[in-house]
């Protein structure tokens, strides 16, 4: 089993089976983080998911690295496009809304995953194929994303105030439609959402 410990940022695989035996076995995997893109924003890796192969889905916060690949040691971006969907044109409040507080989960044969807004309803689900390669397959939109700046944060920081509406709470199941989830409203192809994206 895998963490990402973001206070320390390292991975940390954990022996399973050891603690069924009342013992915890634990290692760390080394990242380089002077492979991390170079941006005028500050880079906040909020997670790491464990792939195939040793290698883990990046997730981090900017247009510079949203999604990466972390094979080797080293971070390479994977994927880097953000929704129109939030009501501003400072990129730095929609990079918050689609990376901080966000659940991302990926089915267990690592074929597709999910990620889902907390502030605001937005579900994006991607293709992810054995090269990890990722590809946005669908989007709804559920809740517009409204909040307030918290105040004096670098890069800024989106929080809920009295007009926003918490998007994410749900558990996450995965099945062959492709995915059921708490919400039960991504399985259709032909939903396009609940409110309108900024035109």
């Amino acid at each position: 089993m895998y963490a990402y410990d973001t206070s320390l940022r390292k991975i940390v695989k954990y022996d399973v089976s050891s603690f069924l035996k009342d013992s915890l076995k634990s290692e760390v995997i080394q990242v380089n983080y002077d492979s991390l893109p170079q941006a005028e924003v500050p880079t906040i890796i909020y997670d790491m998911l464990s792939l195939k192969d040793s290698n883990f889905l990046v997730k981090a916060n900017h247009k510079g690295l949203r999604f990466g690949l972390l094979k080797d040691g080293k971070v390479t971006q994977l994927y880097n496009s953000f929704s129109d969907c939030v009501n501003t044109n400072d990129d730095e409040e929609v990079w918050s809304v689609f990376c901080s507080n966000t659940k991302t989960k990926l089915r267990p044969d690592r074929t597709k995953m999910l990620n889902a807004t907390y502030l605001g309803g937005v579900l994006e689900l991607f293709d992810l194929d054995d090269n990890c390669s990722l590809s946005l397959a669908k989007i709804l939109y559920i809740y517009e994303p409204k909040y307030g700046i918290a105040e004096g944060a670098i890069p800024k920081y989106v929080v809920f105030n009295e007009t926003t509406q918490i998007g994410r709470s749900f558990t996450c199941h995965w099945s062959d439609n492709p995915i059921t989830i708490g919400w039960s409203l991504i399985k259709h192809t032909s939903m396009a959402g609940f409110f309108s994206k900024k035109q």
